[in-house]
């Protein structure tokens, strides 16, 4: 019984999969920039849990005083079957941060910061380097809420990933 426990435990540590990335991108309407970092554990090759830090900076405009969105998250990352070298994936997490808007150019409207809450849910596409090393490319659509605003965010973003 004991041998036999032995080989699962190990067979389920030889599935587990250890995951960091990071990643770069922009926000599709407003511009600015947006980058993450993420370390991640799988079951097996197919599903990982993210658990990262991610930034937006969003810049002034006619229309908005711009800001950076500094957040806490968790995303569930399942990938399908390989399509040749590519890998198609879906995601879907939750996000808790910090709002600071930068303010307005007049005297008026100093910055200010708020609390704010996301839920997300993308895909993407990603294709392996080299044994431990791949590219991917997602987007996601952010619903979020900060103070009594409700808003929507669709970063698109390029990263690499390492896995071992």
């Amino acid at each position: 019984m004991l041998g036999m426990t032995s080989t699962l435990a190990s067979a389920q540590q030889a599935d587990a999969v250890f995951t960091v990335q990071g990643t770069l991108g922009t926000e599709v309407g407003r511009g600015g920039h947006a980058e993450s970092f993420a370390v991640g554990l799988g079951a097996n090759q197919h599903a990982t849990l993210l658990v990262g830090i991610e930034r937006m900076h969003f810049p002034r405009s006619a229309r908005t005083s711009g800001g950076i969105l500094t957040f806490g998250c968790v995303h569930l990352r399942i990938e399908s079957r390989t399509l040749g070298r590519a890998v198609p994936y879906a995601t879907i997490g939750i996000e808790e941060g910090v709002w600071k808007s930068l303010g307005s150019k007049s005297r008026f409207s100093p910055p200010s910061s708020d609390r704010a809450g996301l839920v997300t849910v993308g895909g993407g596409l990603t294709g392996n380097l080299r044994a431990h090393l791949s590219i991917f490319v997602d987007v996601r659509v952010a619903l979020g809420v900060e103070s009594d605003v409700i808003f929507m965010l669709v970063p698109v973003r390029a990263g690499l990933s390492w896995r071992f």
